[in-house]
């Protein structure tokens, strides 16, 4: 019974923040035009998916005045403008293409403050902490960025909202596949088929969220696997390997039935996208390269308030082990910090990607000791998709000088 309580009272405290958000950008349905770099070309190109190419069952077609001449919808967000075709066909005529927009402009806003609920109250099972992922996800921080902050600034100033679909929908999808690691049966198939369905949609919002995705469902794969060699009965790695290959292998199996799923699902985009983007696309869709001073700009993005935060849950998590002694996780989660701290001080000594990756390493080694592994997680996963984003400058591994 009070489980059910917290449930509805989590439920009910989301609707609140939902609604506080939808409140402070009412003023896009003032009449016109959304403002910004890019809505406007974002609305011709979703007037073209709902009018013309989704009537005749795709959202690939032709028009030699979109982008010099590429196929439409094949380099970028068809994604986006799918969501927004649907809402205007959904609305059976009561509302113009315009409106649509932006409808699914609140959607796009919304979505990531709902995918934080659910990743958090799936992992860590309180609803306080998902309600409180899920505002900071709507509130604009004074040290927001307009351009590398998918916020609501890079929203109404640049118009790359496409982005923050990805991210939204990337969350959501993170929730259903924590929840499939641990289930069986018709459950575990029912979530890892929509696990599938969620990263296919990822991806077709926007190709660098399909791909960072891809990196964060590969590391859950990972600490599922190390924690059920963790829990294994017995004594000695031999013994515990011997005693958690299930575990092992169904892990591995959820990551194989989504992959699979998601391929198969966006195939119509993927093989075509892969096929001619170099050939014919003079900007490459697939880059995510910041340079080592994207990590900086990382930490100043989350401000103080939310690096405070930050530090505190994975020192917390790390000190709550599962079982046996704190040691290794604390330890682990410690100098993954220091890793950190280390690389926001020196970002250009050309050991920055040897350091994210050993702390993608060790928050995922404490991890599967604490018994709060969420935080750890985070940490892990931020730590890979900087590595990622800071570019081939920060892999230039320098020892006395030699690089």
């Amino acid at each position: 019974m009070e489980g059910g309580r917290r449930a509805i009272s989590g439920e009910l405290a989301l609707a609140a923040v939902l609604l506080l958000g939808a409140l402070s950008v009412k003023t896009i349905f003032r009449e016109g035009v959304l403002p910004g770099w890019d809505n406007p070309p974002h609305l011709v190109c979703s007037y073209l998916t709902a009018v013309y190419f989704l009537p005749q069952l795709t959202v690939l077609g032709w028009d030699p005045y979109n982008n010099f001449g590429w196929v439409f919808n094949q380099y970028y967000n068809p994604g986006a403008y799918l969501l927004v075709a649907l809402i205007y066909h959904a609305a059976l005529g009561f509302i113009d293409i315009n409106m649509a927009y932006k409808v699914a402009f609140l959607i796009t806003y919304l979505l990531p403050a709902v995918g934080a609920y659910l990743y958090v109250k799936a992992s860590t099972r309180d609803p306080v902490a998902a309600c409180l992922a899920a505002l900071l996800c709507i509130v604009v921080m004074p040290q927001e960025s307009e351009w590398l902050d998918a916020g609501l600034k890079q929203m109404y100033v640049i118009g790359m909202w496409p982005h923050r679909l990805g991210i939204g929908v990337a969350l959501i999808s993170l929730a259903a596949y924590w929840l499939a690691l641990s289930a069986r049966g018709w459950r575990w198939a029912r979530l890892a088929s929509l696990t599938a369905f969620l990263i296919a949609a990822t991806l077709l919002s926007h190709p660098m969220t399909g791909i960072g995705l891809s990196a964060v469902l590969l590391l859950l794969t990972v600490y599922a696997a190390l924690r059920a060699i963790v829990i294994a009965e017995g004594k000695g790695l031999r013994a515990k390997l011997a005693g958690s290959w299930r575990g092992v292998a169904w892990a591995a199996a959820t990551l194989g039935v989504a992959a699979a799923g998601a391929g198969g699902l966006a195939a119509f985009w993927l093989i075509p996208l892969l096929k001619t983007n170099y050939a014919y696309h003079s900007l490459p869709t697939i880059k995510w390269v910041l340079g080592p001073g994207g990590f900086n700009t990382f930490l100043r993005s989350l401000g103080l308030l939310q690096g405070a935060l930050f530090l505190m849950s994975v020192l917390i998590a790390a000190s709550m082990p599962s079982r046996g002694s704190r040691l290794i996780p604390l330890t682990a989660a410690s100098a993954a910090v220091i890793m950190w701290l280390v690389s926001a001080a020196s970002p250009y000594d050309g050991c920055m990607g040897l350091r994210l990756i050993y702390s993608s390493l060790l928050f995922l080694l404490a991890s599967a000791f604490s018994a709060q592994p969420a935080p750890l997680l985070i940490g892990s996963a931020a730590s890979l998709l900087l590595f990622m984003a800071t570019g081939p400058a920060s892999y230039r591994f320098q020892f006395l000088g030699w690089t």
